[in-house]
């Protein structure tokens, strides 16, 4: 069985302006290239990566690679959406396909494959962008067709469908009996987890491109112009709204009451969770997309620029790295080891002392 499982959610194709000014004109359908950063997930052992035309495993202490599907590259197939891991060792990956692949997680073999949105793809609209989200015997995926899919794992069939009127980049959340999906669109919805019948639905005025969060009854969410929003979750009534001076395109974080989020002019933010009211602001250097990460005492901020560790109560600095590359993803802390995503570098991957910021591996050169 696996353990301490982290998934870190990576959206598609991003920072081309161009492609957010097309999200704000209504983004109906899906006007991305086959082009993004890497999508990660890692246990205590392995790190499993999916970008470009590879999926691929990574030994979390050396980077060494394991394995890697398929074992000869093909055209027509490009990975970007992190895996998701089951308790049993499958793999779950979203193909920009369409396609849902499920993998054996301690070979890279594939098991099986979910086809419902195949027939779509000719018309450029079934991708899966956002991360596959597991949940007991089912695997939730929202793809660019408009749909969020609910999967079994056990019947390798289709339980439920639920349409929405414009694409879907955000992985939903699960919580309890109710799922939370967000679209470009501009509308956050609560479904029924076991029918995907709508519990409530909600405009917030600005597109959502990452998952919301949700503690304590609050349901939190970024959007494009609309700033860093926190819903009731039984019915999606405002609670207060956080003005932003740029887009918020990654999911907040929430520790011990205080909420991180970034925008895209490169400000981070730490706020009440309970009134909104700030509690302290600053900008490292570089735009920023990835959400922050919390870790103990510490935050992790990723931006064009590199990648900075402050202090979580203030906001003082620690230490700052550069990568080497854009790092336009959240990082992702296993145990003392910080894993940072990369493009425009020579490792799309690597691995970094957490407490210090010292390089302990790149990716290996199979893979660069």
């Amino acid at each position: 069985m696996r353990k301490k499982l982290t998934n870190l959610r990576l959206p598609v194709a991003l920072l081309a302006l161009v492609v957010v000014g097309s999200v704000l004109a209504g983004c109906s359908g899906s006007r991305i290239g086959a082009s993004s950063w890497p999508g990660i997930t890692a246990d205590e052992d392995t790190v499993y990566v999916a970008f470009n035309q590879s999926v691929y495993a990574l030994n979390i202490q050396t980077g060494n690679q394991i394995w890697s599907f398929p074992s000869e590259p093909e055209r027509t197939q490009f990975f970007y959406a992190p895996p998701a891991l089951t308790t049993d060792d499958q793999l779950i990956v979203g193909g920009y396909d369409g396609i849902v692949y499920v993998l054996d997680a301690n070979t890279g073999n594939l098991i099986w494959q979910f086809t419902e949105t195949e027939g779509r793809i000719e018309n450029g609209q079934a991708r899966i962008i956002g991360g596959p989200v597991v949940d007991g015997d089912r695997v939730y995926v929202a793809s660019t067709d408009g749909n969020l899919y609910a999967i079994g794992l056990t019947s390798q069939s289709l339980d439920w469908t639920f349409e929405t009127e414009d694409t879907l980049w955000a992985s939903p959340l699960i919580s309890e009996n109710t799922v939370y999906l967000a679209a470009l669109n501009q509308t956050i919805y609560a479904l029924d987890r076991e029918t995907g019948d709508l519990l409530w639905s909600e405009q917030l005025g600005g597109a959502i491109t990452d998952a919301p969060v949700l503690t304590d009854g609050h349901l939190l969410v970024g959007t494009f112009g609309e700033g860093l929003q926190a819903l009731e979750s039984a019915n999606g009534s405002l609670l207060w709204r956080f003005e932003t001076i740029g887009w918020v395109w990654g999911s907040p974080m929430i520790d011990e009451g205080v909420v991180y989020f970034a925008d895209v002019t490169g400000m981070v933010y730490a706020a009440d969770l309970e009134t909104g009211d700030e509690i302290w602001r600053l900008q490292p250097d570089g735009p920023i997309t990835a959400s922050p990460v919390i870790d103990g005492d510490r935050i992790f901020i990723c931006t064009s620029e590199g990648v900075f560790a402050r202090q979580a109560a203030n906001g003082n600095p620690i230490w700052q790295i550069d990568v080497g590359g854009r790092a336009l993803s959240r990082p992702l802390v296993v145990d003392d080891t910080l894993l940072i995503a990369t493009i425009e570098s020579d490792h799309p991957i690597s691995a970094y002392n957490a407490e210090s910021g010292a390089r302990r591996w790149p990716t290996p050169s199979a893979v660069e």
